[in-house]
């Protein structure tokens, strides 16, 4: 037994002292290194330049003109009495307008409305990537967790093989068993070399491919920790998923474009300011170049949101029907995800169950072909067999045992 302990000491004592990493600590690394993880501070930049824009409409528009014209002809007015002053055939204006609006009939509160639901949906969406790179690591890191468990397990079974290729090399030099018994073992030996190369080979695959989601190197002298067993109860289905915020982004959205088309049919009310100077001004009979302004109210009530009001509405709500269907449909889905995964759960407990005693019998098994084969009543291959049946068993076991982990993991991670 001294070559398993010699691996066991190493794989795990020396784990130990070198560095160790957690799914978690991946799930971390992988959402940091993740190149569209950059998009959330550029949609949060994005919506604070657009909300500042739109807060622009608040402020007082100043709008600068000017003209010069030359009439063909004049009204010319004859009055009895009164010295008539023709006016000039050329005419010039300049004038500025400063207008402030006191009523924008909630426009501006709607498009601001828009912005931000706009950007909570962009959000929405990358984190169902964000969601999806974790459960590629989910997959990856229990992939290695599988195999480094079957490379243990393949130790304990060239262990196995060892010491019954020493008992045979003994029964040999006393005439019990033959070269050819010796040979059987060795064969298997060489087979279990193969599998050992073929599981490394493996993981050094997996890790290779972790390590470059989460963009750091993982060397083999990193353990890969086994995470602890959870439960959970998946009531209130799929609540926290990140498609059901997305879906409540897309309402929220379609609410504030229907805001936006109640906006364009009110009213808007204006003051304003327009001060100019040319010839003539404001007094017609003043042929000079003079100073004037006018300030007062603007009343304004565009009537073409209502032509296409009605339309755009049940557009506008035939989109939402469309996103409640898309959500019937996911947590339709995911309801038989769930079901379908407490169902593995509880299948792999029952086979976990049965793996212990089945453990427990071809241990038994195969410790009685060994005494038989050293009172020459059993071939080599005989025990052999038992050997392997024995190491399949433990295999089973540590594979359901890897199996239900990450299966309460993945129910976790379904309804989270």
């Amino acid at each position: 037994m001294f070559r398993f302990f010699a691996f066991s000491l190493l794989f795990f004592t020396g784990s130990l002292l070198s560095a160790q990493i957690t799914l978690e600590e991946c799930q971390e690394k992988a959402l940091m290194n993740y190149p569209l993880l950059k998009q959330t501070g550029l949609i949060r930049e994005a919506e604070d330049y657009s909300l500042s824009a739109a807060d622009t409409s608040y402020l007082p528009h100043l709008t600068l003109s000017g003209k010069a014209s030359y009439q063909s002809e004049l009204t010319e007015l004859s009055i009895p009495g009164m010295v008539s002053n023709s006016l000039s055939q050329d005419q010039y204006q300049i004038m500025i307008e400063v207008s402030q609006a006191l009523w924008d009939g909630g426009m501006t509160s709607s498009k601001k409305g828009i912005i931000e639901a706009s950007s909570k949906l962009d959000r929405e969406a990358l984190e169902i990537e964000l969601y999806s790179l974790k459960e590629r690591v989910n997959q990856i890191y229990f992939g290695i967790l599988l195999l480094e468990e079957r490379l243990i397990q393949n130790a304990l079974f060239q262990e196995e093989l060892e010491s019954n290729f020493n008992k045979v090399q003994s029964l040999l030099n006393y005439g019990i068993a033959s070269t050819s018994d010796l040979n059987v073992l060795k064969v298997e030996q060489l087979n279990a070399l193969q599998s050992e190369t073929n599981i490394k080979y493996g993981i050094e695959s997996y890790r290779k491919m972790l390590a470059q989601i989460i963009g750091s190197p993982l060397p083999e002298t990193i353990l890969f920790v086994r995470p602890e067993s959870e439960s959970q109860s998946p009531s209130d289905t799929a609540a926290n998923r990140p498609e059901m915020s997305m879906f409540h982004a897309k309402l929220n959205l379609l609410d504030a474009q229907n805001g936006l088309l109640r906006s364009k049919k009110m009213p808007q009310l204006y003051a304003f300011f327009q001060g100019g100077y040319g010839r003539p001004g404001y007094n017609m009979m003043d042929d000079s170049f003079r100073t004037y302004y006018l300030s007062g109210l603007r009343f304004i009530w565009s009537l073409d949101g209502f032509y296409t009001s009605r339309s755009d509405q049940e557009s506008i709500e035939l989109d939402k029907q469309k996103v409640q269907t898309e959500i019937d449909h996911f947590l339709y889905n995911t309801e038989l995800q769930i079901e379908s995964q407490q169902a593995e759960i509880e299948r792999l407990k029952q086979l976990i169950q049965k793996d212990e005693e089945i453990i427990i019998l071809r241990k038994s098994i195969k410790e009685d072909a060994e005494i038989r084969l050293e009172n020459g009543t059993m071939s080599v291959n005989d025990l052999l067999r038992e050997i392997s049946a024995e190491n399949l068993a433990r295999q089973s076991k540590s594979l359901h045992e890897i199996q239900l982990l990450q299966s309460l993991f993945q129910l976790n991670f379904t309804t989270n």
